[in-house]
């Protein structure tokens, strides 16, 4: 089983801490239990996979903050990149 990095409740995406294959599992910790998915497309290291379905139009949480929106659906288990994700930008 693969493990991804997930830091906040809010959060609607997680970071691949390994390469994951389509149809193999991953999990994370939350609330003192472990929750397991099934990537649906493959997730390359350090990549972020989606937690839920996200509509688009949708705010992506990472980290408890918003990182951008969803340009298409986003489906649980999907590898969420610039393909179907337009990041925000803080000013500095």
């Amino acid at each position: 089983m693969k493990h991804i990095l997930v830091k906040n409740a809010k959060d609607s995406v997680g970071n691949a801490l390994q390469s994951i294959e389509t149809g193999e599992s991953f999990c994370w910790e939350h609330a003192g239990s472990t929750v397991t998915l099934k990537a649906c497309t493959p997730v390359p290291f350090a990549f972020k996979v989606a937690l839920k379905d996200i509509k688009q139009g949708e705010n992506v949480f990472c980290y408890g903050e918003p990182i951008g929106v969803a340009t298409s659906p986003i489906r649980c288990g999907e590898c969420v990149h610039i393909h179907n994700l337009q990041g925000k930008r803080g000013n500095s």
